[in-house]
Order: C-alpha cells, then sequence, then structure tokens
C-alpha cells in the first residue's frame, strides 16, 4: 500500500511544484528590486532636500558684514536715528533699507549686504521723522527727495503762492559706487579693529553729512521803525520747496515761505531809524544750492515786507522787493549753505497820529492773525 502510494506521484506534480518554486524565488526578487528602487528613491529625496537647505544657507552667507560710523558734528546736530537706503548702481532701484539708533561707538553699527555695486543715501532721523519734512519716492536714487510741508496756516496770504512751513535741519550724505565684493564677506569675520582700518570695509566708516536745508538771514533798515509794532511780517516767494538726494540740489518747483521778524535796534542818537532782523529756515533757491542762476526771469526771488503801524487802525504797510541779485551764499567754512539778505528801504515808515499808543516802544506786538483789512502798499 505504501509503495504504491509513493509511486503514484505524477510527473505532472513534480513540474507544478518547480514552478511554483521559480516563481516565488522571481516574485522575491522583484519584491527586493522594489525596495531597492524605493531606497534609492528615498535617498534621492534626502539628497535633494539637504542641496536645498545648503542653498538657503549659502545665500544667507553670502552677505558682508559692512561697519558704519556718522560724524554730525559739521552740520551741528545730534539726531536720534540715522536712515541708511541702498540703491542698485545698475537700475537705482532701492535694494536696502538700513536703520539704526545713533550712537557714540567707534563703530555704529553694521549692514549685511550681498555683494554688489550701490549708490547710498545716509539722512538723519527716520523717514517724516523730520519736523515739516517728508522723504518720498524712495523706490528710486533718482526719484527719492525731502519735500516741505504745506502751510495752510497764513496770515495776509498773498494770492496763489504756494506755502511750505519751515523746515527742520536735513542732513545727508551720498556715498557713490560703493562696492561690496566677495573678499568682504571672507574679511567681515576680522576683529573690530580690523574692519575700522581696512580699506575695503570702512567706505561707510566716518560718513560727514552736511546741512541740505538753508538758513535765510534778513537785515533790513528801514527810517521810521519806531513807528511800527513788532515783530514785522515776512514773504519770501519763488524759493524752492524741496531738496533731491541724487543730483544734490534743490527743486524747481517754487513756493513761498512765511515768518516774522523782531530782533529791533535804533542807529546811533536816533529813536526812529533803525534796523530790523531774523532768520527761518528754507530748502533754499530754485535749482541749486549756491547760486540763482536757475531764477529764470518769471521766477525771482521775492521779498514781500508788512508792518503794523502803532496807530489806531493798526494800519498794514507792505513793501516788496526783487531780491534775487542780493542774496549772499556762504558756507561759513562748513560745507553748509547759508543765504543773507542785507537792504535798506528808501520810503519812511509813516509818522503814527494821535492815539497811536506807545509807537512801538513798549510791548505791544502785532496781532497779526486779527488783522482783516485791506493792505495799503506804499
Amino acid at each position: 500500500m505504501h509503495a504504491s502510494c509513493y509511486s503514484s506521484t505524477s510527473t505532472t506534480d513534480v513540474n507544478l511544484a518547480a514552478h511554483w518554486l521559480v516563481r516565488k524565488s522571481m516574485s522575491g526578487r522583484r519584491q527586493a528590486m522594489r525596495n531597492h528602487i524605493a531606497f534609492l528613491l528615498v535617498c534621492v529625496c534626502l539628497l535633494c532636500s539637504g542641496c536645498h537647505r545648503r542653498e538657503l544657507e549659502d545665500v544667507a552667507l553670502e552677505r558682508a558684514n559692512i561697519p558704519i560710523s556718522i560724524d554730525w558734528t559739521k552740520c551741528g546736530i545730534d539726531p536720534q536715528n540715522v536712515s541708511m537706503l541702498f540703491y542698485n548702481k545698475s537700475d537705482g532701484a532701492l535694494a536696502l533699507q538700513h536703520y539704526f539708533e545713533n550712537n557714540s561707538n567707534p563703530i555704529q553699527s553694521y549692514v549685511k549686504i550681498a555683494p554688489d555695486e550701490y549708490d547710498v543715501v545716509v539722512f538723519n532721523e527716520l523717514a517724516n521723522q523730520i519736523k515739516n519734512v517728508t522723504i518720498q519716492s524712495m523706490d528710486n536714487f533718482s526719484t527719492i527727495e525731502a519735500k516741505g510741508v504745506k502751510d495752510t496756516d497764513v496770515y495776509l496770504p498773498i494770492e496763489g503762492q504756494n506755502y511750505v512751513k519751515e523746515p527742520g535741519t536735513l542732513a545727508a550724505v551720498m556715498v557713490r559706487d560703493f562696492k561690496v565684493t566677495y573678499d568682504m564677506i571672507n574679511i567681515s569675520n576680522s576683529s573690530e579693529e580690523v574692519l575700522k582700518h581696512n580699506n575695503l570695509m570702512s567706505q561707510l566708516m566716518g560718513l560727514v553729512p552736511h546741512t541740505k536745508t538753508t538758513t535765510f538771514s534778513i537785515m533790513v533798515h528801514i527810517k521810521g521803525l519806531n513807528n511800527a509794532l513788532m515783530p514785522a511780517l515776512v514773504n519770501l516767494s519763488n524759493l524752492s520747496e524741496s531738496y533731491l538726494f541724487d543730483e544734490d540740489r534743490n527743486g524747481t518747483l517754487p513756493a513761498a515761505y512765511q515768518f516774522t521778524i523782531n530782533n529791533r535796534t535804533y542807529d546811533s542818537g536816533s529813536t526812529s531809524h533803525g534796523t530790523i532782523s531774523g532768520e527761518t529756515n528754507i530748502f533754499g533757491v530754485l535749482g541749486q544750492r549756491s547760486s540763482t542762476a536757475k531764477q529764470v526771469n518769471n521766477n525771482p526771488v521775492i521779498l514781500t515786507l508788512m508792518f503794523m503801524l502803532a496807530d489806531e487802525n493798526r494800519t498794514v504797510i507792505t513793501e516788496v522787493f526783487d531780491i534775487t541779485d542780493d542774496i549772499i551764499f556762504s558756507d561759513h567754512g562748513n560745507g553748509n549753505i547759508y543765504i543773507e539778505l542785507n537792504i535798506s528801504v528808501e520810503t519812511p515808515l509813516p509818522e503814527v497820529g494821535p492815539g497811536g499808543g506807545d509807537s512801538g516802544f513798549g510791548t505791544n506786538v502785532a496781532n497779526w492773525n486779527e488783522v482783516d483789512i485791506p493792505i495799503v502798499a506804499e
């Protein structure tokens, strides 16, 4: 029985068993191949991910750490903050804005910046932090400008004038063709002492801004000064309302400034003839900083003086002068522009009649905000 059962196994059964073993073996190899391919794919993904992280790290490292120091002593200010704008030399586009609090450290700040060539604008305070000054159109070096704020609180305004308020002090310096190289990235890791004295790294060290707004000083000699209340009212017309950083000059759009002058002195031995003086801050003349060459014929610099008499009616006397050729430019040896005017008024102020009060010698002041009377032109 056992022999009979054993001998009954057929060739077909053997072949089927062999085929199953072969298929199982091939299936195992295919599975191993699939596992191997999956492993390779995981490795590739990991490698790609690692390369991506390395690229981000490289981008972060491709910046030089440049030391900065600003010397504000020449312009006579001590700002709270400092603004630095970096523009691409190639197209003038704004590449980087850097701000820091002003301080007295040898190195006041560091800026991280990529290798390239730039034009740099440095000015005091943050944009729009300077009194009555707005920094506009900062997106490009060719368009950035400092502009005065419109003045709507003007006494006896002259029709058609674009009045702007007295600007605070704007001081600036431009660093042109500032080059950041790949060598500077390596030098960035040096000590502070090396950075301060390395020629490549010291391009933004010891920068000296100059004042870009202008002080206008006026001195007027007039007879009969004792007949006027103080202060006198001054209008300056056809001056600039802005400063252009790229060209380092004033804008060409005319503006008017109004202010008062109150420093009064009498001539030696006289109780009636004397001088009145004062000053204000302006952007300057049109188109230039130290010349009236851009004051075209239809835009001369006009001075309008208004005196309020000490009579009962508080009569206003107006004197108008073309001072284009009379103003004197100077820099007082420090690079900052000043404008000075010293003129004499030929027509004396009218004598004050009875009821004229103290004839201008007391403490009475002109209440220009209460004046609503016709102007008497002399």
